[in-house]
This record gives structure tokens, sequence and C-alpha cells, in this order.
């Protein structure tokens, strides 16, 4: 029969919960510097086209103009990736901190009595696990 310890269940859901909460948050952040990415270049576009359509400008100033939107928008994408990698920093802790603390935890709880030997196998299947993607 399988039995599942319900202590290393919370500790999962201690784990999962928070991704929860800040996933969404951080997407909406993250969408919020995209639409100002989009706006920024639609109008930095525009700013290139008007003298050929006939909207003359001083040269100097239409310059400064392009090259303040295009600053702006290489400010909003280096926000969202900032944002988006160190999302996939904290998730990616999270998971590890959940393997470091349920393997121990699971081998001592199979054995019930805490001895050296069990946790051999757990820190050599959390050696394997960390070692799938390398070659």
């Amino acid at each position: 029969m399988l039995y599942t310890e319900p202590r290393l269940g919370v500790v999962v859901l201690l784990i999962a919960i928070p991704q929860l909460f800040v996933v969404p948050m951080i997407q909406r952040r993250i969408n919020v510097h995209v639409r100002e990415r989009s706006h920024t270049l639609v109008r930095a576009g525009d700013l290139m086209v008007e003298p050929e359509l006939g909207h003359r400008s001083s040269a100097g100033s239409l310059g400064s103009e392009i090259g303040k939107a295009f600053e702006t928008i290489y400010r909003a994408r280096l926000a969202v990736f900032k944002l988006k990698f160190g999302l996939k920093f904290l998730i990616s802790a999270l998971q590890s901190t959940a393997l470091c603390c349920c393997l121990p935890a699971g081998s001592w709880y199979s054995t019930e009595k805490p001895k050296l030997g069990s946790w051999w196998p757990s820190s050599a299947g959390l050696i394997a696990s960390s070692n799938l993607g390398v070659r």
C-alpha cells in the first residue's frame, strides 16, 4: 500500500504555494514593461518617418527624441530580462530547496531511525538529479 507522509506534503505545499502568488505578480510587471516598450517603439518609428512625410522639425531635437525613445526601449527590455531571469532563479531555488529537504527527510521517515546510511541513497539521488541536464 502506498503511504504519503503528511509532513512531507506540508513541505511541498510550503514550496509550491509561493509560486501561485509570485508568478502572476511578476508576469503583470513584465506585461507593463512590454506594453511600454511596444508603445515607445511605435512612437520612435513615427518620429523616424515624420521628416519623410514633410513634417519639418529641427534635426537635433528629432535625433534627441529618437535617442531617448530607443533608450527607453532598451531600459524596458532590460527590466523584462531582469524580472524574467529573477523569476526563473526563484523557482529554481524553491525546487532545489524542496529536493534538498524532501530527499533526506524521506529517507529519514522511511527507515524510522536516523541512520547515516539512510542518507547516502538520498544524497546520491540528489546528485544524480542535479546532473541530469549536464553532459
